[in-house]
């Protein structure tokens, strides 16, 4: 099912731009398309991030001799997060670009924010989850508050690039959390601020 909405939607976004008459080529449908829309770029963002970071990391761990290394490994929660919220969260939070105009009547607030937001919200994810994945192929395990154990029995010094790697899964998550709450802002104040449409 997930391949087959991976296939269809953006099909269906080459047919629509193909007839407006974006026709040269084969990829002028793409590069003439909405990217300034936050619905156009959160949904192919999230697309993009569903299907390529969290479907070839899912068929990853479905393969039984990878899976024997990289499982229980905060690998696993990087291949959810590209899922469950780039793939997910994303695409939701575009779907709310496009009500907020059509079903609640209402302008949006701060367009030029609007435009980056979707963008600063998944390139920062893609970091966060890639990162995370990188982590978890050095066997960084998950559900532990210290990875390095200290103070147990069992202490266990990581080589650098696994404190490096975690390092920069805490900035990428920074910068998402600024995306996530600059999507409260526009939307939240779009609802109780925004300019009313004529009906």
């Amino acid at each position: 099912a997930s391949m087959i909405h991976g296939l269809t939607i953006p099909g269906a976004m080459e047919v629509a731009q193909r007839q407006k008459g974006f026709t040269k080529g084969l990829f002028e449908w793409l590069r003439k398309a909405p990217w300034s829309n936050p619905t156009f770029a959160g949904v192919f963002i999230s697309i993009i991030g569903f299907g390529f970071l969290g479907g070839i990391s899912g068929v990853m761990m479905g393969t039984e001799q990878l899976n024997m290394i990289i499982h229980n490994t905060i690998y696993v929660p990087g291949h959810f997060h590209a899922t469950v919220v780039v793939g997910t969260t994303l695409s939701f939070m575009a779907l709310t670009y496009f009500l907020i105009p059509v079903l609640f009547r209402r302008e949006m607030i701060n367009p030029g924010l609007a435009k980056i937001q979707p963008y600063l919200f998944g390139f920062s994810m893609y970091f966060f989850c890639l990162v995370m994945m990188g982590a978890g192929t050095l066997g960084v395990s998950r559900r532990h508050w210290v990875m390095a154990f200290a103070g147990n029995a069992l202490a266990y010094e990581w080589p650098g690039a696994a404190y490096l790697l975690m390092g920069l899964v805490g900035i990428g998550g920074i910068v998402a959390i600024v995306g996530g709450g600059l999507y409260l802002y526009i939307t939240v104040g779009s609802l109780l601020w925004g300019k009313k449409l004529d009906s």
